[in-house]
């Protein structure tokens, strides 16, 4: 069966078979016209779709996909591969550090981008972390 999913921000209706659309599939069913707007829509579709599951080792981006699971590595990874399939260049993993809830110092897993400032020339660096995805 199709689901439609319309966009976070009412931008617009995406169609796809939830069961069998490829990650390609979906990736670009989120690009919108603005760069910014990509990164976000792709950010709330990981959020909302793939459940947290920590694993010792990077699994691979085909099964994160699969199995709608993964830690902030796996899902990281998952992003960048649906940032570079809408033509995003300058985009990748940063392995580092974050501070938890409670003050206490945790390795952490997120996205680093560059994209072209909204109706601009310029570009700027667009980071997230702490939230298990970014």
């Amino acid at each position: 069966a199709i689901t439609s999913t319309t966009d976070f921000d009412n931008q617009g209706t995406y169609s796809y078979n939830q069961k069998t659309a490829t990650m390609e599939e979906v990736a670009q069913s989120l690009m919108a016209a603005v760069q910014s707007r990509t990164v976000v829509n792709i950010e709330n579709y990981i959020l909302r779709n793939f459940d947290y599951e920590f694993h010792w080792y990077a699994q691979s981006t085909e099964k994160t996909w699969d199995t709608k699971t993964g830690d902030c590595t796996d899902r990281s990874l998952l992003i960048v591969e649906m940032l570079e399939e809408n033509g995003f260049e300058d985009v990748k993993t940063v392995h580092g550090y974050v501070y938890d809830e409670e003050g206490k110092k945790v390795k952490h897993d997120w996205v680093e981008v560059t994209i072209r400032v909204d109706g601009t020339g310029t570009f700027d660096k667009y980071e997230k972390m702490g939230d298990g995805v970014w």
